[in-house]
This record gives C-alpha cells, structure tokens and sequence, in this order.
C-alpha cells in the first residue's frame, strides 16, 4: 500500500551542495512530521548525492535524474510523483522555519478554497523582510506589475494543479513560477500567509543571476499577456512605460501625466471586461504609482504638484507605503527584540 502522507515537499538539486545539507535539516526538523520528502537530483556532478545520501530519514524519497532535464522539468516531474494532498516547494539553497509547515498546512484546511498558498520570507545576511499581498484579488492585481508569490515558500493542492492542469510551462527556464501563478490565478484561489516562514538566499549561482536578461524579458512577456487579456491595442511605448514602475524612476512632470493617462486606461478597460475587482486594481495602481512616484531619492517638489492633483495620489496609501509598511516590519524582526535587549 502506498503512504499518503499530508505534504509531499518537493525540491530538485542540480549542484547545489554548498548550502543543501542546511536546507534538507530545515526540513527534517518541521514541527509537522506527516510528510514525504521527494528529493530529485538532476544528474548533478558536485557532492550533491553524497550529501543527500547522508542523511539517514525515512521520509526521504531519493529520485535521480539519468540526465540533466532542469528545474521546470524536474518539478513536473515530482508533482506526478508525489504522493501528499498537498506539494510543498522547497530550494536547495533556503531555510524553511520550523514552523513553516504547521502554519501552512492550518491555513490550507481552514480556507479550503485556497489553491496555492505562498509566505513572507527574509533574504538571509540582509535581514530584509519581504511582504506581499495575502488576498486573491490583490494578488492577482499586483501580478500586473511583478511576481507575487514567493515559489519555495509555496504550498499547493495537488488534486487542483491536476484538474486544472497547472504544471509548470516545460518551454521556460526562467519566470515558470511567475507564469504558472498567473494561470492559476484564473482558475483557484491564491494566498500569502503574513509571516516569514522562510529565510530566502542570494546568490551568484541562481537564475536570476545567471540569466538575468531572459528573466526580465520572460517577466515583461507575463505582464504583457496579462495586460492583454483585457486592453486593445497595446502599444511598446505602453508596456515601456508599465515596465518602469518597477524600477527607480526620477519622472518629469510630463511623464506623471503620462502616467495618469495609462491608469486611467487600465481602469477604463478593465470596467468594461470585468478581468479584476476594481476595488482592488485601483489599490494596486495607487500602491505602485505612489511608490515610483515619491521614493525619496527622486523627490522633486514639481512633480509632488502635480501628482497630488492626480487621482492615484491617496496620503493614507502614501503613509502605508513609506511609514506603516516599515514599522510593522520592523516590529515582527527580531532587529527591534534586539534592541530592546541591548537597552534594558
């Protein structure tokens, strides 16, 4: 008989034994034991199957690949063998916290029409927090401008990815997660837990690094699909001007305008398809606008002018932006905690 266990956590490694045994102990040391842990090792030429083979679990299943077939390919691969109701992603390079999965598999029993359910994480050395959107509707407004949901915190039913066939896109090598968050996003429920459940690490052997003009021309495809879904006629300079609310921008006067203009489109198709909840994009439009707009390296009093004439400008969502976002992070870190011993 085959064991059902609750969680099938799923992690694929190709050479990556520098940070791995750290990794695999996270997992061995989750407070919620009812787990299978499918390891695939995709044909990696470092220590990284001596070190797997170290650890003496039951809970591991050990699968190798004769080839190198890569992470988008592996991972399809592992959701066909899991045998969990529920897939845990997990990297070779990050710590998940002990509770991690207690925290999760509560949140996926109590809120049973949530689908794929991700968690704030902290990068590691830079003890930054980052946060995301914890509801459906703005999460699926928020992937209009950038990837939403952190993949190796993620948490997903394996009966919806199957039924709606959300496997991973095989053709990518780059952004898959952001692509397959966005497909799913039209047929279950998305969700980020407000808690880091998991340290996230940088470094120079990742995708992002290695390949960093095709994860950024693979994300701009993402958004533009999107955008697509419910706009005519969408134009380079449109989506030029889309992509650089990403970036550090020092905007002229001109360029606000501008920006007021494509919003406003957004909005204005977006009533008429019915895509988003209007509710929810004009907070997402605010809460991007705002904070290209009024980063204080490119503070200029012309376009603070003009932009509090424009009706994305909200000082309750700019104070959220700059000043209640912070302190709430600073006060769930353990930089506050310390401190306040270093006082007392």
């Amino acid at each position: 008989m085959i064991y059902k266990p609750k969680i099938t956590v799923l992690m694929s490694v190709y050479n990556g034994q520098d940070h791995l045994e750290e990794a695999i102990e996270s997992i061995l040391n989750q407070t919620f034991s009812d787990f299978e842990f499918l390891i695939i090792n995709d044909a990696s030429s470092d220590n990284s199957l001596e070190i797997i083979k170290s650890f003496q679990d039951k809970r591991i299943r050990l699968v190798q690949n004769d080839f190198n077939i890569g992470l988008t390919k592996s991972l399809n691969k592992g959701i066909n063998l899991a045998n969990g109701e529920l897939i845990a992603r997990m990297d070779c390079d990050d710590i998940s916290l002990p509770g991690r999965f207690s925290e999760q598999v509560s949140f996926m029993d109590q809120n049973q029409e949530v689908g794929i359910c991700g968690t704030w994480f902290r990068i590691i050395k830079k003890r930054r927090v980052i946060s995301y959107p914890i509801e459906h509707e703005r999460i699926k407004c928020d992937l209009l401008f950038k990837n939403m949901i952190a993949h190796p915190t993620v948490m997903m039913r394996k009966a919806l990815i199957q039924k709606y066939n959300l496997y991973y896109d095989p053709e990518l090598i780059t952004a898959q997660d952001y692509e397959l968050w966005i497909r799913a996003s039209q047929h279950i429920k998305l969700a980020n837990i407000p808690r880091v459940l998991l340290y996230y690490r940088i470094h120079e052997k990742q995708v992002s690094f290695e390949k960093p003009t095709a994860q950024k021309a693979n994300s701009l495809k993402r958004i533009r699909s999107q955008l697509e879904t419910f706009m005519d006629k969408l134009s380079e300079d449109e989506l030029e001007l889309h992509a650089s609310l990403l970036l550090l921008t020092n905007y002229n006067v001109e360029e606000v305008k501008k920006l007021n203009q494509w919003f406003e489109r957004i909005e204005s198709s977006n009533i008429s398809k019915k895509v988003y909840d209007p509710k929810q994009l004009n907070l997402s439009l605010q809460y991007y606008w705002l904070k290209t707009n009024f980063h204080p390296k490119f503070f200029n009093l012309n376009v603070f002018l003009q932009a509090v004439r424009s009706k994305y400008f909200s000082l309750s969502t700019l104070l959220k932006v700059f000043f209640y976002e912070e302190l709430y992070l600073l006060i769930k870190s353990d930089s506050l905690k310390l401190f306040t011993k270093r006082k007392s």
